[in-house]
Parts: structure tokens; C-alpha cells; sequence
């Protein structure tokens, strides 16, 4: 879900862009109420066009407000995860068709499933009760002469030693995760991404792996590569499978029957703990740890030089739980409950309007960054530096209004 800045009340109301994604605007009911066109007379049909609004409970008090936020948490979890797994499938039934049929146009559709699921899955990374629950799945750095060729090592990586590593099952490469050091990232999404895209050896451009990697005709371990790359598929899907049926309700022992049994104060501090560490330690250090050192090590999806995509999506997902609504890749309204923001309204209408304008600025500020991200973050490109540690300054005061709202609870 591609979510553009949010307007500031209070009802979130979802409409169709141009580009066919899908849009999440916050509206407070009065303003929704003056804003909304007269209804047209009774003979007149409505056009396609006109966009569908979608009214979420309004809590009658801060008590109210408390319980349907967390009501809320486990249904967006669930929504957010069936998405990503659902994007999974797509990604490992294109995976398999490309390493089966090595060509132009399959390897195009593994990459297009590759950023289709990265979507979902990064608005995810806003779920963490007790740290992020999807980290297994996204390690990174990763050092690509661990799993493959790679500038001056062209034999190297576990896909080039078959007397090392004879099999490549995905309990295998799960094994091999760590082994090592650091940047021995053997699966998830960054090692799809590396074998999809190989090794980003420009910052001008992104990885110029092409299918003749994956012919066993003319490219030594080709068949071994493809192994690899379904294998990794295959895993991806069982690791996101466990995670969504973690949130599935009428479970007595996963995550979701455990959220449930926490006390309301203990839940409400896990979310806004988690976000507010999420957007501040963890996203704008980031940013800033990048900008301090211009390393492409920093560029987290730096193979596809799609950090910019990333950056945006994991941002998106705060604004999910802010607005407490999910909207699927595909456009469909998921979840529509009560999010932070109407928490905060509960509070003051102050509370609630400075949450909303640093949900916006943060969104605002994740879309105007470009890509690719390294180029960004260069000492010689003033303009990139600027939007990255703009974005770094909003998240850090969005953190910070998460903070006060947790105070003030």
C-alpha cells in the first residue's frame, strides 16, 4: 500500500489515485462532514469514480478509546501479515518459473514479486511487541561472496562450492544463517534480492545480474543458483506462514491469545514503545548513521537500489497503527478500527493534531526521497543529504510524539 501524506483529523477515508494504488487520508468527522460533497439527487447514478468513504468507530471517551486501540493491534497484524504472505506465494511461484525457465521476461516478473512483497512486509516491521518479530526475515547487511560470486571472487559463496555445501534444502541454507560472522546472511529477502539482482557494484545504478546466471547452458552452477533462489522462496513463505498464524485469532497459545491476555496499560505500552523506538532509534539512526558515513552498508535493500521504497513502507506502517487501518497491496480496506490518533484525540485535540502533522511531515518527508539511496547520502549531492536527514529529523519528532502520547497516558 502506497500511503501519501495524511490529511490532519480524525475519520480515515480511503480513495483511488491515478496510478490505481491506494491512499490513506486522515479527516476528523466535522471537517469530513464540510469537506464531502452534496450528495447527488436520487435520479442521478453515483460515477465509479467518486471515491468510497469508510467511517471507523469514534470511542465515546479515553477508556473507549484505550480498549479499541488495542482491540484494533492484533486485527492490523493480521490483515499486514496475510498480505505480506499472501505476496510471498506470488514471489515463490515466479521465483520457481525463472530458475525452471531462465529468460528476460521471468526474471522481470521475480523481480517486480520481489518489490511487491517487500511492500507489505516492510509496513510489518511496525508490529513488534518485544523487538521486531520480522528480523529473521530480514537480515542485513549481507556479504555477497558468502552465498555467490562476487566482484574479484568469482568462484566463491556457497552456491559456487558444491564439496562444502552439496545440498541446498531450505533447512540447510537456514543453518548457514550467521555462520561465521557478521554479513553471513544465507536467506531472506536481501538474499533473494542479491540473487535476483546481483552484486550493486555502482552507485549510479542498481545490480546487473541477468537470466544468463540461471542457464545451465552457458553459466557454471546456474542449476545450483536456481536451487538456491527456490529454496530461499520456499523458506521465505514457511517463515512468513508461522508469523501470520501467530496473529490468527481463537489460538490459545500464539502471539495474538498472548497480547490479549496482557493487562490493557501493558499492551498500549508495548505498541507505543515499539513505534517510538522503531522511528527514532532505529529509523533515523539509520539515516543518520548513513549520512555520517556515506557506506553503501547502510543502503538496506542496496542490490535492487530500492531503499527508498523501504523507507517509505516502514514509515507507512507507523501510520497504519496511527490510523488504525490497513489497506492491502491490491487496494482492499482490511481493517478499519481506531488507531493512535483517535487515542490521542481522547486526550486533547492538541495531542491528537500534533500526532497527525508528524504522521504527515514523516510521510511527506519518506517520499521525497529518491533513489538510489547511496547516491542520496553522498558528500557531493547537497540536495539528497538534505532530503534524507529531513526525513531523519521527522521521524525523530514523530518518535517523539508517540513519547508524549505515552506519557500522558
Amino acid at each position: 500500500m502506497f500511503l501519501r501524506p495524511l490529511r490532519p483529523p480524525r475519520t480515515p477515508s480511503f480513495t483511488r489515485p491515478a496510478n490505481g494504488l491506494f491512499a490513506l487520508v486522515l479527516t476528523c468527522a466535522p471537517c469530513a462532514a464540510q469537506d464531502a460533497p452534496a450528495p447527488p439527487p436520487a435520479t442521478e447514478a453515483v460515477p465509479e469514480t467518486a471515491p468510497r468513504r469508510f467511517d471507523p468507530p469514534q470511542p465515546a471517551d479515553l477508556a473507549e478509546a484505550k480498549r479499541l486501540v488495542v482491540e484494533t493491534f492484533p486485527q492490523l497484524a493480521q490483515a499486514n501479515l496475510a498480505d505480506a504472505l499472501t505476496q510471498a506465494i506470488t514471489l515463490r511461484k515466479d521465483l520457481r518459473s525463472f530458475a525452471s525457465t531462465p529468460a528476460v521476461p521471468s526474471h522481470l516478473n521475480a523481480k517486480l514479486a520481489w518489490l511487491n512483497a517487500r511492500m507489505p512486509f516492510q509496513q510489518s516491521t511496525a508490529l513488534g511487541i518485544a523487538g521486531d518479530p520480522t528480523a529473521a526475515l530480514n537480515a542485513w547487511p549481507l556479504e555477497p561472496a558468502f552465498l555467490d560470486y562476487a566482484e574479484g571472487k568469482p568462484g566463491s559463496g556457497i552456491v559456487g562450492d558444491p564439496d562444502t555445501y552439496p545440498e541446498l534444502s531450505p533447512e540447510v541454507i537456514a543453518a548457514l544463517n550467521g555462520a561465521g560472522g557478521e554479513g553471513r546472511v544465507a536467506t531472506g529477502y536481501h538474499a533473494i534480492e542479491f540473487l535476483l539482482w546481483g552484486e550493486d557494484a555502482s552507485p549510479e545504478s542498481a545490480g546487473t545480474r541477468t537470466h544468463v546466471d540461471y542457464d545451465a547452458t552457458l553459466t557454471p552452477h546456474a542449476g545450483r543458483r536456481g536451487l538456491y533462489l527456490i529454496a530461499c522462496g520456499d523458506l521465505l513463505v514457511r517463515q512468513l506462514t508461522r508469523l501470520h498464524g501467530d496473529w490468527v485469532p481463537g489460538r490459545a497459545d500464539n502471539a495474538r491469545a498472548e497480547f490479549a491476555a496482557l493487562p490493557e496499560a501493558e499492551a498500549l505500552a508495548s505498541i507505543l514503545g515499539h513505534l517510538a523506538a522503531l522511528a527514532g532509534d532505529e529509523l533515523a539512526g539509520q539515516l543518520r548513521n548513513a549520512l555520517a558515513t556515506e557506506s553503501q552498508r547502510a543502503e538496506e535493500s542496496q542490490f535492487s537500489d530500492t531503499t527508498h521504497i523501504d523507507l517509505l513502507h516502514r514509515t507507512a506502517g507507523i501510520a497504519n497503527l496511527v490510523a488504525g487501518a490497513y489497506v492491502d497491496i491490491g487496494g482492499e480496506v482490511k481493517v478499519l478500527g481506531v488507531g493512535l490518533a483517535a487515542l490521542a484525540d481522547a486526550i486533547s485535540p492538541e495531542h491528537g493534531q500534533r500526532l497527525r502533522d508528524a504522521t504527515n511531515a514523516a510521510l511527506q518527508a519518506a517520499a521525497t526521497v529518491e533513489a538510489p539511496f547511496d547516491g542520496e547520502i553522498r558528500d557531493d549531492n547537497p540536495a539528497g543529504r538534505a532530503r534524507v536527514l529531513a526525513l531523519a529529523e521527522a521521524l525523530t519528532a514523530l518518535a517523539g510524539e508517540i513519547e508524549a502520547l505515552a506519557d500522558a497516558l
